[in-house]
């Protein structure tokens, strides 16, 4: 299994949510069980890259990458939370009129993240797991795109 870099695994938590969505997807007729199955899986790849994030551990004190994990971390914390409450409330019968600020709101947390990401290089087993989760992503668009 290769590893990932320090400096890239800093900067990997931040791009672990700057999945790329598809151009305008054609929108999707509701359904529910559907779209909670995907939020569900959507909550569990953003909690792997985390905790993948996490187990590496910081870079050494004074590197000028150890503010920027830290920063990935809170960041993957923040989407991550708000992931797992579109999910949670798609599960309690909340449907695509109540959850739509929620998919919003990741929408502009995964840009707002990208941007600040820059460049980094991605190894395995993390690109993997963004390209789940950017296919999640992908899937749950087509859904709340406008009719």
């Amino acid at each position: 299994m290769a590893s990932i870099a320090r400096p890239a695994l800093a900067l990997s938590a931040i791009l672990a949510l700057s999945w790329a969505l598809p151009s305008p997807a054609q929108a999707k007729e509701w359904d529910q069980a559907a779209v909670t199955e995907i939020a569900k899986q959507l909550a569990d790849a953003a909690g792997t890259v985390r905790q993948s994030v996490r187990r590496a551990g910081p870079p050494p004190p004074g590197s000028s990458q150890r503010r920027v994990h830290f920063q990935a971390l809170d960041d993957l914390r923040v989407i991550q939370g708000s992931i797992r409450s579109l999910a949670r409330r798609l599960e309690h019968g909340a449907g695509r009129d109540e959850t739509f600020p929620t998919f919003q709101r990741i929408r502009t947390l995964r840009n707002d993240i990208a941007q600040a990401a820059g460049h980094a290089d991605v190894r395995e087993p993390t690109l993997s797991q963004l390209e789940k989760a950017g296919e999640l992503l992908a899937k749950l668009e087509p859904y709340y795109s406008e009719q």
